[in-house]
């Protein structure tokens, strides 16, 4: 599963309105935003769309994430969940 199909199934979307545009959560950094942003910036992120899902009832759909290792999201050996038995808890921090 790719981020930003991700970001659709956990509820995201963008918001066209008179004054501009809003994106709630703000969106993934894919295509050309990837080029453009930090490691740093791009897990900070991720855990920003993961907040906002443990916010609105939606993580259940984000945890297939930490077991796939083909997704570059997240740096498997920083992640905190790499040493928990029974996997990933997210508790929004």
């Amino acid at each position: 599963m790719e981020w930003n199909d991700l970001y659709e199934k956990i509820g995201g979307s963008r918001l066209d309105t008179a004054a501009g545009t809003v994106w709630e959560p703000m969106p993934p950094l894919v295509l050309s935003a990837w080029n453009f942003s930090k490691d740093d910036d791009r897990q900070k992120r991720f855990h920003e769309h993961l907040a906002w899902a443990h916010q609105r009832g939606t993580l259940h759909i984000v945890v297939v994430i930490v077991e796939r290792p083909q997704l570059p999201l997240l740096n498997r050996e920083r992640h905190p969940c790499r040493e928990r038995a029974g996997g990933c808890h997210y508790e929004g921090g």
